[in-house]
C-alpha cells in the first residue's frame, strides 16, 4: 500500500528541511514537467539548511537557512502551520536525532 502511504505523507506535510545535498540532487533530477516533490503533487516551503547557499536559485519555495538545526526546525514547523515538516537528507536527519527533534521515522 505504499499509494497510501505516500498519499498520507503529502497530506500531512506543512514543510520540507534538508540538506544542501538533497537541494543539489534535487536540482539535478528535477523533471519540470513532473513540478517538483512528489511529481508536483505537495507544494509548500523547502528549507534548505546550509552553509554556502547558491547565489542562482530562482524558485521562492526555496528558503536558504544557517545555524542551528533546532532554530531550522523551529522555523519549518512555524511554516508548517500545525503540519508535519518532513526532514529529508542524511546529515540533516543525524542531525535532527541527535538534538532529540524527531517524533516519526518512515
Amino acid at each position: 500500500m505504499p499509494g497510501a502511504v505516500v498519499d498520507e505523507v503529502i497530506a500531512r506535510t506543512g514543510a520540507v528541511l534538508g540538506g544542501r545535498r538533497v537541494y543539489e540532487v534535487g536540482r539535478r533530477v528535477q523533471r519540470p514537467e513532473k513540478g517538483g516533490l512528489f511529481d508536483g503533487r505537495w507544494s509548500g516551503p523547502h528549507f534548505i539548511l546550509t552553509h554556502t547557499p547558491p547565489t542562482d536559485e530562482t524558485n521562492p519555495s526555496y528558503i536558504f537557512l544557517s545555524g542551528d538545526v533546532r532554530d531550522a526546525v523551529a522555523t519549518a514547523l512555524t511554516a508548517a502551520e500545525g503540519r508535519d515538516v518532513l526532514v529529508l537528507g542524511a546529515n540533516v536527519v543525524d542531525q535532527c536525532l541527535e538534538a532529540g527533534l524527531v517524533d516519526e521515522i518512515l
